[in-house]
């Protein structure tokens, strides 16, 4: 965002950035706040959940690029990056239980058993952090929907992030099990419901790894933290 003339207030800042974009930079940091953790194997856990959300924005975007003006890019990388907001609330809640059963000397799950507790209830509890935070209502529905096409809307926001999810897993960009055939199905299927090529896919998943690396470049929230 370099000009000939220098930023020297928060103001021009802002203004240069623009409303939406600033907006898209304080979600993408207080939505990291949620993924932290003080124990290091929720923490770890948590960590593999944040680069999968991260991955799903970046898709998200990238392949609402490819439809033109039918979904709105920056939209698309929101709901991409909250897609899965429930996911550390719920970790949050099993973390304060190991807590209580650990005072009593009892075991507590596994982390495998731990990863599928959290994807399996994760949707209702994601929605309800959507509507705390206000967001907007087909953002929010992404976030309950996600894992599901829109079959009477082709050309959607979920459809984009759904697609977007099932790409990042089938690219192992995710820390928990998948069933593949499934999840090549999934991109097979939101290929064909948005319209895209197969070559066109190809070429926004051939970009994801170094998306990924030019923003660990720039960790505004781990310093934050």
């Amino acid at each position: 965002f370099a000009a000939v003339q220098k930023t020297t207030s928060l103001g021009h800042a802002i203004s240069r950035l623009g409303d939406r974009y600033l907006k898209a930079i304080l979600v993408e940091l207080s939505a990291r706040q949620l993924f932290a953790s003080r124990n290091p194997r929720i923490r770890k856990a948590l960590e593999g959940i944040w680069e999968h959300s991260r991955a799903t924005a970046i898709l998200s975007k990238e392949i609402s690029m490819l439809l033109g003006g039918a979904v709105d890019h920056e939209a698309a990388y929101l709901a991409g990056l909250l897609h899965d907001a429930g996911k550390p609330m719920v970790a949050g809640l099993l973390l304060e239980a190991e807590r209580q059963i650990a005072s009593r000397d009892r075991k507590f799950m596994n982390e495998r058993l731990w990863l599928n507790v959290v994807n399996q209830s994760h949707r209702e509890v994601g929605l309800s952090v959507a509507q705390a935070w206000k967001l907007p209502q087909d953002v929010a529905g992404v976030i309950g929907d996600c894992g599901f096409y829109d079959r009477d809307n082709p050309r959607s926001l979920l459809n984009c992030v759904t697609l977007a999810n099932a790409l990042a897993k089938r690219d192992a960009v995710y820390p928990g099990e998948v069933e593949i055939e499934e999840i090549v199905g999934l991109v097979f299927e939101g290929t064909s419901l948005l319209g895209l090529e197969d070559a066109d896919i190809e070429d926004v998943v051939s970009t994801l790894a170094e998306q990924l690396e030019d923003k660990d470049e720039h960790p505004a929230a781990e310093k934050e933290s």
